[in-house]
């Protein structure tokens, strides 16, 4: 059966196959439905501080110093540290002033 019906009158004859094809649209929308409501966020993975100095742009000992400081976001697994990308990112926009930007040569 066609996906757009421009026929509105069936006949006799024809009443199963729609019945049919209405049966497999609301399948689908039940299905599209379940997706929207059941959607499960992204899980968060940690990154490492190689990564983190890669993203933010910062050396890894200077990372070391702003851990050490308690000045970015981190979370420490015995000797092992990791960062979250959306903390970072975070992190990297609180820091915004109101100032214009230094166009000092």
């Amino acid at each position: 059966m066609e996906t757009q019906k421009t026929q509105t009158k069936l006949t006799f004859d024809q009443v199963p196959e729609a019945v049919a094809y209405l049966v497999d649209e609301v399948t689908k929308i039940k299905e599209l439905v379940r997706l929207q409501v059941h959607h499960e966020p992204e899980k968060r993975l940690p990154i490492s501080i190689q990564k983190a100095s890669k993203l933010i742009g910062k050396a890894i000992q200077t990372i070391y110093g702003l851990v050490s400081a308690k000045q970015i976001p981190f979370y420490k697994q015995g000797k092992q540290l990791y960062f979250y990308e959306d903390e970072l990112l975070e992190w990297i926009q609180s820091g915004k002033n109101g100032g214009t930007p230094n166009t000092e040569s």
